[in-house]
């Protein structure tokens, strides 16, 4: 299938963007990568709404959901975007978050105008001295409500909200918050930028997966504008770790719009493009629904939940005056997390087309989408770690994105789902007691969720992953005699004896005591940081190899000689070796550094041991790393 998607007055698909409240006054010094960012990113877009994958019923088990796309593009700098590691970098990120397959192909844009002609500027655009301290995407949710209610009336910060504008109805709705926001917060302390899309053809996909990358490369211009480097996703993590609910919801099936791992991904590629450390960031990661719901209403603006839109379905939100569907995934979320934060009079149960627990559904997916969010909710509540994680590899995607060691990140991400467990399965019960007459028990509609609840057999299912039956893996692992490392590995520095052990184990002197000692002051300045590993900066190779007084390459050999040194020691004593990065971390653009999880217990240029305790390990005062 071939596209011509070209820019207005070129192309069979021409299209044409408008930003609101953008002058061209501000876009004037744009560098040309960002214009060029821009352009991919909507042409990706457009591709993404014009070809379509497999239907809700997967005809073909699924072989057609992948699709593979390839793009020529036009580019003011293209020896830029044709760098392999860019290329692979912009392929990596967009097939992560869609599912798709990429090919990327860029050519010179002949005669580069002076102005984007895809673009129209609509209104004056801010006030030249505004300067916001955060830009948020605002896309008119509860989630981005709760971000721009944080931001700008408790911690009182100036914003920038951006918007993605998709159709006539979410705008009205994202303007009205905004002004309500505006009333709150004082005339000068947000401006909203809004992106609107023209002529952009029939819809054929409606999943529109690379939707969030346009929406992202839009908060990066703003914030680029401003000198910033951070834009904030705000969703509650249960919907950005998004679980499958269901077995046959494989791969992105269940979106990855916030899931860490993509907005990681966004920053590696903007910071690229930019030629800065962009960071895209989720504020809200470590909440749920509920709680996100109960920031707005503390925040004084309770008043906003019920204007809030939601739903997945805009077009049919446009066919019953404004009113959520009630039956897609994030209706559900929304219904459940506002009755679960005690808000459920700040919205009626009208502004759903389908009542939460008595309304009724189609056969088929209606149905089914309810039913399996309620078993997960019921599963998760009642589930152990061990089971949390057996039942969803895809947990394992994300685990090294969250900033934590990887066990502290796999306990905190099994306490999030159990709290959201415990929301809905709270609501869940308290609507069943209030049902107890039996002419309404017979009244409900065959398939709204109470009558589902209720009916005989569905009552005491006793769900059970085969992962809860297994024994512990530490009891496993005993059992097939599997030797494990002591963790955390300790480190220990002896400044007399000029002498690093690793473990208790493993012995370092000379050069190789001068290389973790170099490290060292980082390494405890990430420790006061308590933000967790990213709080540990990395020392570059050649300021590393100044330090030590050799060459670089030099260094490169004395970091794995010292691994090997490690490694043979431990293996000596234990049996068993600790993997290279468990002491000391090296990224090749990035340098060295030592590794966050291990566990300090003494070093003579640490302010908080005394130099008494330093004697022996035993005698140590063991510095703990703090739980970010």
């Amino acid at each position: 299938m071939a596209l011509d998607i070209g820019i207005r007055g070129a192309g069979r698909g021409a299209f044409a963007m408008t930003l609101h409240q953008v002058s061209r006054q501000m876009l004037a010094n744009l560098p040309d990568r960002l214009w060029d960012l821009l352009s991919i990113a909507s042409y990706i877009h457009l591709a993404d709404r014009m070809v379509p994958r497999d239907g809700p019923s997967m005809p073909n088990l699924g072989e057609n959901w992948r699709r593979t796309l390839s793009f020529v593009i036009a580019v003011r700098d293209p020896d830029f975007w044709n760098l392999p590691d860019v290329r692979e970098s912009l392929r990596k990120t967009i097939g992560f978050l869609s599912g798709d397959r990429y090919q990327f192909e860029f050519v010179e844009l002949a005669g580069a105008p002076a102005w984007q002609p895809f673009l129209d500027i609509a209104g004056s655009g801010a006030a030249p001295a505004f300067q916001p301290a955060e830009v948020i995407l605002f896309s008119g949710g509860l989630d981005s409500l709760a971000g721009a209610v944080d931001a700008l009336l408790v911690k009182r910060r100036k914003a920038a909200l951006v918007s993605y504008q998709s159709a006539p109805m979410v705008q009205a709705i994202q303007s009205r918050l905004v002004e309500a926001l505006r009333s709150r917060a004082g005339p000068d302390r947000l401006v909203h930028i809004g992106l609107g899309l023209t002529n952009a053809g029939e819809m054929v996909e409606p999943t529109q997966r690379t939707r969030s990358f346009l929406f992202a490369v839009l908060g990066l211009l703003v914030a680029r504008l401003h000198g910033l480097r951070e834009v904030c996703f705000y969703e509650n993590g249960v919907v950005s770790t998004n679980l499958p609910l269901a077995s046959h919801v494989l791969g992105t099936r269940a979106t990855r719009t916030t899931h860490p791992k993509v907005l990681e991904l966004y920053g590696r590629l903007f910071s690229r493009v930019a030629e800065a450390d962009i960071r895209i960031r989720n504020p809200f990661f470590w909440d749920t629904k509920a709680d996100v719901v109960r920031r707005i209403a503390e925040g004084g603006c309770g008043e906003l939940i019920q204007p809030s839109f939601s739903c997945g379905s805009t077009r049919g939100a446009a066919m019953t005056k404004g009113r959520h569907c009630g039956v897609c995934t994030q209706c559900l979320d929304r219904r459940f997390g506002i009755l679960a934060a005690d808000c459920g009079h700040l919205e009626p149960a009208s502004n759903y087309a389908v009542d939460l627990m008595r309304g009724p559904r189609k056969p088929g997916i209606e149905a089914v989408t309810a039913e399996a969010y309620v078993l997960a909710a019921h599963t998760w509540r009642q589930s152990t770690q061990e089971h949390f994680l057996g039942a969803h590899g895809e947990a394992f995607r994300l685990l090294p994105h969250l900033g934590l060691r990887t066990d502290e990140a796999a306990a905190r991400l099994h306490r999030l789902h159990v709290r959201h467990g415990q929301n809905v399965m709270r609501i869940v019960t308290e609507t069943a007691r209030t049902d107890d007459v039996l002419g309404e028990r017979l009244d409900l509609p065959d398939h709204s969720l109470l009558a589902m609840i209720q009916g005989p057999l569905a009552q005491d299912v006793q769900i059970r992953d085969p992962a809860e039956n297994e024994a512990t893996p530490e009891r496993q692992a005993a059992d097939r005699k599997i030797k494990e490392l002591p963790r955390p590995i300790t480190l220990w520095l002896d400044m007399h004896r000029r002498e690093a052990r690793i473990g208790n184990v493993a012995v370092l002197q000379r050069k190789h005591f001068e290389l973790v000692r170099k490290l060292l002051p980082k390494f405890q300045d990430g420790i006061r940081a308590q933000r967790g590993s990213p709080g540990f900066s990395f020392m570059g190779t050649k300021q590393l190899a100044d330090a030590m007084g050799v060459t670089e390459a030099t260094t490169r050999q004395l970091v794995r000689a010292l691994r090997l040194k490690i490694a043979e020691q431990f293996h000596q004593q234990l049996g068993i070796a600790p993997a290279p990065d468990d002491v000391i971390e090296s990224v090749s653009w990035a340098g060295y550094r030592l590794n966050p999880a291990l566990a300090l217990v003494g070093s003579h240029e640490s302010d908080q041991c005394r130099s008494s305790d330093l004697t022996t390990p035993s005698r140590a005062s063991r510095l703990s790393h703090p739980a970010p």
